[in-house]
């Protein structure tokens, strides 16, 4: 299974809670807390379950206007 946002085919399309602005998306939830390994491939440990059991890549989206963040679970593909 692979992220679509992560390789590029699929962009974070969410709203803004607060203002209802277009949120942007800053990568994977966990790059911004884990070390940072750029050769490094990436771990299965980036997916995460929702609560239909579906495997999803949580990124971070950060709203441009009033800097809200939220987590969106992105769904994972079938390779």
């Amino acid at each position: 299974m692979f992220c679509p946002v992560c390789n590029g085919i699929k962009r974070v399309e969410v709203s803004c809670d607060k203002c209802n602005e277009a949120m942007n998306d800053c990568g994977r939830t966990l790059e911004w807390s884990d070390p940072y390994a750029p050769y490094e491939p990436v771990s299965i440990s980036g997916s995460t379950r929702n609560q239909i059991g579906d495997a999803g890549c949580l990124h971070t989206a950060l709203c441009p206007s009033c800097a809200h963040t939220i987590e969106v679970c992105i769904r994972e593909w079938q390779e």
